[in-house]
C-alpha cells in the first residue's frame, strides 16, 4: 500500500488573510479542524491546498495543530479561478435525499454551474423537507475532492413554471422527456449557456409539457430505455460535458452555435 498523500484541499468561506510577512493563516472552522485532525490525520509540516472565498488556491504547510485552531503557512499561490464563457445549469425535480446526494456530487464533478431543484406534479418528495444545507455541504466536499475551485449554487425553486422560465433566462433549454419524438444526439446545436431540465421518476405531467411547448421549447428524449432520474441526469450531464471538451472525433462531437 502506497504512502498516503498529505496534499488535501479545503474550501473556506472567507478571503484568506495571511498575517504580515510570515504568510501565516489561522483556521478555526470546526469542519476543517475535524477533517484535518480526525479524517486526514494530518501532522505538522503536512501540505494542504487552501481555497478561499474568491476561489484563489494556495499551497500551505501546517505549522501548528492546536485544540481550537490550525496555523497554516503559505508556500505559494497555485491557481486563480477564471469563469468560463460556457456553463451548464441543472434543473431537476425533487428526488429523495439519498438520490439528490448522488446527483449533487456528480454535478459538481461534471462542472455544473448551478443546481436548481423544483417541485413537479409527480414529485414524490416534499421539496420543503429537503435538507438544502446538507446538499450544499455535499457540494463543498465534492468540490474539494475533485480539485474544482468554485462551488456551484444550489437553490430551491417553488414550481415547474418558475423553474422553466428561470432556465430560459439562462440560455438554451434542453428539456428531456421520455416520450418526446426528437432524439438528443450530435446533430443538436447548443449555445454556450445551457439549462438541462430533468423531471421526476413519474415523468412530467401533461400540463407541464403543454407549458413547455407554449414557451416554444423542444422536448428531447435521450435514451430509448427508461432510466431513473438520478442516472438520467448524470448521463445527460456527462454527454454534454464530453461534447463541450472532446476534440478527438469531430464527427461525434456536439455542435455549438455562438
Amino acid at each position: 500500500m502506497g504512502k498516503r498523500s498529505e496534499h488535501f484541499r479545503i474550501k473556506i468561506d472567507d478571503t484568506v488573510d495571511f498575517i504580515n510577512n510570515d504568510a501565516l493563516c489561522i483556521i478555526t472552522d470546526n469542519r476543517i479542524l475535524n477533517k484535518t485532525k480526525n479524517v486526514w490525520r494530518s501532522k505538522k509540516d503536512g501540505r494542504i491546498y487552501l481555497i478561499d472565498e474568491q476561489n484563489n488556491e494556495f499551497l500551505c504547510s501546517i505549522e501548528r495543530i492546536e485544540k481550537n485552531s490550525i496555523t497554516l503557512k503559505k508556500i505559494e499561490g497555485t491557481r486563480t479561478f477564471s469563469p468560463s464563457e460556457k456553463s451548464v445549469n441543472l434543473f431537476i425535480a425533487a428526488l429523495p435525499i439519498n438520490k439528490m446526494r448522488l446527483v449533487v456530487s456528480a454535478a459538481v464533478e461534471l462542472n455544473v454551474h448551478s443546481i436548481q431543484i423544483f417541485r413537479s406534479r409527480f414529485s414524490k418528495v416534499n421539496i420543503n423537507k429537503l435538507n438544502i444545507l446538507r446538499l450544499k455541504e455535499i457540494a463543498r466536499n465534492a468540490t474539494e475532492q475533485c480539485k474544482r475551485l468554485d462551488i456551484p449554487e444550489i437553490k430551491i425553486v417553488n414550481n415547474f413554471n418558475e423553474a422553466l422560465i428561470s432556465a430560459q433566462n439562462i440560455g438554451t433549454v434542453l428539456f428531456f422527456h421520455q416520450d418526446a419524438r426528437n432524439k438528443f444526439d450530435a446533430s443538436v446545436e447548443l449555445t454556450d449557456k445551457l439549462s438541462v431540465f430533468v423531471g421526476p421518476e413519474g415523468g412530467f405531467s401533461e400540463n407541464e409539457i403543454e407549458f413547455a411547448l407554449s414557451q416554444e421549447i423542444i422536448p428531447y428524449r435521450f435514451f430509448d430505455t427508461t432510466l431513473r432520474s438520478e442516472f438520467f441526469a448524470i448521463s445527460a450531464l456527462a454527454a454534454i460535458n464530453w461534447g463541450q471538451t472532446s476534440t478527438i472525433d469531430k464527427r461525434r462531437s456536439f455542435k455549438f452555435k455562438v
